[in-house]
């Protein structure tokens, strides 16, 4: 009987089948493992970039200036279903901006959503003024009305605290009922919500819900006429 020195073209033909079966099986299987990955990657972004702008928000808003609680300004602006709020208001931080000393100043700060750079989608913008000049009282500003005294600060620094916003959102209350703006005079509210949303990359990313509630350490301001409330 003689030896067998090879295989035989059916032995060849099954045994590649079975090696297109299971690289088949593995190549899947590294596919959606890689899009998973790539999916949670781009989910912790939008959670950092929520953490750190609630973060610093909060913060800055808690030092608020209580000299400056008749300036605080909380503009409603709604473009379509989004909420695109503007939150203005004075605080006692270290600037951020690189290049300044870390010693505490009063800063006017500003939270706003704007568009991204070259046009695609919206960004949530910070920026900080350095004041340098004196603040009017809220005498001065009621004498004054419309005709406000200008404040003497340095050049705005603006920065991107995060992208892909689909809106932004605060409510004002002084009380037991919260409303969507804050003008100037209204003083400084008690207790301050921002709403969040932001989207993940791609077209059929989710839209991420963060929230959070600041209570203000000093005394709220008058609010505004009950008529006004809605």
């Amino acid at each position: 009987m003689s030896a067998r020195k090879g295989f035989t073209l059916i032995e060849l033909l099954v045994a590649m089948t079975l090696f297109s079966v299971v690289m088949t099986a593995v190549y899947g299987a590294f596919s959606t493992g890689a899009q998973v990955w790539r999916l949670g990657e781009r989910d912790t972004q939008v959670f950092q970039d929520a953490r750190v702008a609630l973060t610093l928000m909060s913060k800055e808003l808690r030092c608020s200036f209580a000299e400056a609680g008749h300036l605080f300004l909380g503009e409603d602006d709604r473009s379509g279903d989004r909420e695109n709020d503007r939150l203005e208001f004075y605080t006692v931080r270290p600037p951020l901006e690189p290049g300044e000393d870390r010693e505490a100043r009063i800063l006017k700060v500003s939270y706003y959503v704007d568009e991204a750079p070259g046009g695609r989608g919206y960004v949530l913008k910070r920026e900080e003024e350095v004041v340098t000049g004196s603040i009017p009282t809220e005498k001065e500003t009621a004498a004054r009305g419309k005709r406000e005294r200008p404040i003497e600060m340095d050049k705005p620094w603006r920065c991107i605290l995060a992208a892909n916003v689909d809106s932004l959102d605060f409510h004002y209350s002084w009380g037991e009922q919260w409303v969507p703006v804050c003008k100037k005079g209204f003083g400084m509210p008690g207790d301050i919500r921002i709403v969040l949303k932001l989207r993940g990359e791609g077209k059929r990313s989710e839209i991420r819900r963060f929230d959070t509630a600041v209570h203000m350490p000093l005394k709220p301001g008058k609010g505004p006429p009950k008529e006004g409330l809605r």
